[in-house]
């Protein structure tokens, strides 16, 4: 069972995904729980052995991260938790699965953790192994108490930690401060990129754009702005501008307006990896996905990494990125048209020691949590 909630980004979901369905392809039956608004895309066609279920859907109120909301926009009451955390823990009775993963939990989601804590030690008491699975870089606890008390949850109620990332790129000690405390939970998987499994794009489309994407899009209004503004200054370069459900159909239809001739506004498209990897450069924030994406394609790429709210998870994996000569980085409070523009005449060629950071992390980390199930299995029959 696969437990993951997006409650700004898309980021999550898509790790998330990808991790299910190399484990279904290797075999294994997936319960995938999600509690987030529908995402057009994710994963088209389920395979068989990925069974979907939906807890009613629910978001933080904003960027401060201070409360949750549902589908309507109304915070939610301890009446609509208790429902949802009844629901989970039947899902979890009902599929009686060897492994439980929780995505981001116990290293974050305390929004979430009227259901979590009572699914762990549900998994605990039926003889469930637990798994943590978190991306490379977190956003650093805001106290010690906070970084003490998720290296206790670990020690308490989880078999392993699946870090997505690369310790020769990035170790976890960049922002977890209590990483030697559980480090012998700690497996490194590789980065999760999804970018190969799309389509390719129509022949031509892509070639030698500047190619702006927005992720889910609630956060790169401000991105969006200044690209669109960047591309009036220089009309010999074209841009395609793609940005998120999050966006807004009110925003989205403002920046088609507002573009020139050219620049292409539009959705985020299955084919992304494959434009991405014809582009002349990549204008993004330094969100896990699109950094993978980046690093599966070789693209000179400018980095604008979301800093709202005292965020501070993409500016480390940019700066990373910076340092090691994979992108150019302009601060949130440094973008202008002009910064950005200069940026992107000056991004780095693509450098061949890409070829040396781990990319296969969904099929590590099918293999690990396998692994894990069998193990489970195995002591089940003797």
């Amino acid at each position: 069972m696969c437990w993951v909630q997006h409650l700004m980004g898309i980021g999550h979901q898509r790790r998330a995904a990808a991790i299910a369905l190399a484990l279904a392809g290797r075999g294994a039956d997936v319960v995938y729980v999600t509690g987030g608004a529908e995402i057009p895309g994710l994963a088209p066609g389920w395979p068989g052995r990925v069974r979907v279920v939906a807890l009613p859907a629910v978001r933080v109120a904003d960027a401060g991260y201070r409360a949750l909301v549902d589908a309507g926009g109304c915070e939610v009451d301890d009446a609509w938790r208790a429902v949802r955390r009844d629901l989970l823990l039947a899902a979890f009775e009902e599929h009686a699965p060897h492994v439980l993963v929780t995505e981001t939990w116990p290293f974050g989601r305390r929004l979430l953790r009227f259901e979590l804590e009572p699914l762990v030690e549900r998994a605990r008491a039926a003889g469930c192994r637990r798994v943590s699975s978190i991306r490379d870089v977190l956003q650093p606890p805001s106290s010690p108490v906070r970084a003490r008390a998720a290296a206790n949850r670990v020690l308490e109620s989880f078999d392993v930690v699946l870090v997505h990332g690369d310790p020769a790129f990035v170790p976890f000690d960049a922002s977890f401060p209590e990483t030697e405390r559980i480090r012998t939970r700690i497996r490194y998987t590789g980065y999760v990129t999804a970018g190969e499994r799309g389509p390719a794009a129509p022949p031509g489309v892509g070639e030698g754009e500047i190619v702006v994407s927005a992720g889910g899009g609630v956060v790169a209004h401000r991105l969006v702005d200044a690209a669109l503004a960047a591309a009036c200054l220089d009309s010999r370069l074209r841009w395609r501008i793609l940005a998120g459900p999050n966006a807004g159909e009110d925003a989205f239809a403002g920046w088609r307006r507002a573009a020139a001739a050219n620049v292409v506004v539009e959705p985020n498209r299955a084919d992304f990896g494959s434009l991405l990897s014809r582009a002349r450069v990549s204008v993004s924030q330094a969100g896990y996905n699109t950094v993978t994406d980046l690093l599966a394609a070789g693209t000179p790429a400018v980095l604008v990494p979301f800093s709202a709210g005292g965020e501070r998870e993409q500016s480390i994996r940019a700066r990373t990125l910076a340092e090691a000569g994979f992108a150019r980085v302009v601060e949130e409070d440094r973008l202008t048209p002009d910064t950005l523009l200069e940026a992107i005449r000056a991004a780095p060629a693509p450098d061949a020691g890409r070829a040396r950071i781990r990319l296969d992390g969904a099929a590590e980390s099918a293999d690990a949590i396998i692994e894990i199930a069998r193990d489970v299995a195995d002591s089940s029959r003797r």
